[in-house]
């Protein structure tokens, strides 16, 4: 479970971090035509620098209208060290989507989730 502050969900686990970064109106390669999405490490630049924590997560868009089979879903695979930015999808969905017709949002709210598949720290970086 998570708290959400301004556009970032903040995911708090035993020993770490993370943020999911939404960007309803693009950023990079998908700024004015995509829901650009990132999972990033709060706190990276504290984290000793052969320290590595490794993340497998489906970030989801849900659709609040059609359900299950009708959601949105990009997984993210990536190593997360003291330099390493947040990592996720500059077009993560098209911002046609978010027309109320769609489901996906509705009476203003986005549901984004994440679902943790794999999360270990090792001691030195890949």
């Amino acid at each position: 479970m998570g708290y959400l502050l301004n556009d970032t969900l903040i995911v708090e686990a035993e020993f770490l971090t993370l943020q999911i970064d939404v960007y309803p109106g693009g950023y990079g390669e998908g700024k004015g035509n995509s829901l650009t999405v990132y999972l990033g490490l709060v706190g990276r630049d504290k984290l000793p620098p052969k320290k590595a924590i490794w993340a497998e997560c489906k970030l989801r868009v849900l659709n609040q209208r059609r359900g299950r089979g009708n959601h949105v879903e990009n997984t993210v695979r990536h190593w997360f060290t003291s330099s390493s930015p947040p990592f996720g999808f500059h077009s993560f969905m098209p911002l046609g989507h978010l027309q109320s017709s769609m489901g996906y949002l509705l009476n203003d709210t986005l549901i984004v989730e994440a679902e943790f598949l794999t999360l270990s720290v090792s001691k030195s970086s890949p």
